[in-house]
């Protein structure tokens, strides 16, 4: 199985992935119709999200947490007030239950355990959880019920309302 070091691609991921990401970004966030209070982003990376967040939701508490200490060194240097990042695991996510009111996973599933994930996804937030994964692995999420299912360039996004 390949696998991509994400502490070694700290320092030129947004140049890389910046253009496709920010995409996939717009395209999550415009599920969001709920009032929001607190959201995660669950695999954050730099915290790309958090800028998609801050322009279209305004001033609420972001959580973004990551296994790549180097994607969170990144992700500092975008934080603001209201921000807070952690390094966990997001099929272990350290976080008491129903604390978010939305969480996002955008291109991450991939590297989880999807069941043991959404379970966790579930526990900790009250509202919806945002998903998004390639289409070529559209299968691992077919047992979830969805709201939506759109799809962007490559990508397939799933809202799951809770």
């Amino acid at each position: 199985m390949a696998y991509l070091d994400y502490d070694m691609l700290s320092e030129g991921y947004d140049e890389l992935y910046g253009g496709e990401q920010r995409a996939k970004h717009h395209h999550a966030v415009d599920r969001v119709r709920e009032a929001v209070s607190r959201v995660c982003d669950a695999g954050c990376g730099t915290a790309l999200l958090l800028e998609t967040i801050r322009a279209r939701l305004g001033p609420v508490e972001y959580v973004g947490f990551d296994t790549a200490a180097n994607m969170l060194a990144k992700a500092l240097l975008r934080a603001d007030a209201f921000t807070h990042l952690v390094q966990a695991d997001a099929n272990h996510m350290p976080f008491r239950g129903k604390v978010f009111s939305h969480l996002f996973c955008l291109t991450v599933i991939h590297h989880l355990k999807p069941q043991q994930f959404i379970q966790e996804a579930q526990r900790t937030t009250t509202t919806k959880i945002i998903i998004s994964q390639h289409k070529r692995l559209t299968p691992r999420l077919t047992d979830y019920p969805v709201e939506e299912n759109e799809t962007v360039d490559e990508i397939i996004t799933i809202s799951i309302h809770l």
